[in-house]
């Protein structure tokens, strides 16, 4: 049986990076660069992974409409609009370490976060 290995060995930001200026509509790294005012050279080195983008993460994520922590970590809202809500694995097995009435605490106290951000939005 073969299976395709994945030949892309850029870091997994730069690859999110791209796919959110593809999923916005620009062909090419020098559109984007253009459009948004950045140095071509520059956005460059952060597509193609040579260089990390910290700095420039706010800007990237508002020019292509994604979340930081998308671009970031690969959690939250991606290309497409809607949030990303499974569960980091390192967070999985944490998680996994709790004794069960633990592990009602954190999603009561994550339920009453979620609803307290749901009434703010809807000011």
């Amino acid at each position: 049986m073969h299976f395709m290995k994945n030949l892309d060995d850029r870091p997994e930001r730069a690859q999110r990076l791209v796919q959110a200026r593809l999923a916005r509509g620009f062909k090419t790294a020098k559109a984007a660069a253009e459009r948004f005012g950045w140095k071509n050279a520059t956005y460059n080195q952060h597509e193609t992974g040579r260089t990390g983008y910290q700095n420039w993460l706010s800007d990237y994520a508002k020019a292509f409409k994604v979340d930081e922590s998308w671009l970031w970590s690969n959690v939250g809202r991606g290309p497409g609009g809607t949030p990303d809500l499974s569960i980091p694995e390192h967070t999985k097995e944490k998680l996994r370490l709790l004794e069960p009435d633990d592990l009602m605490d954190v999603f009561d106290y994550l339920d009453g976060i979620v609803d307290r951000a749901v009434q703010r939005s809807r000011k």
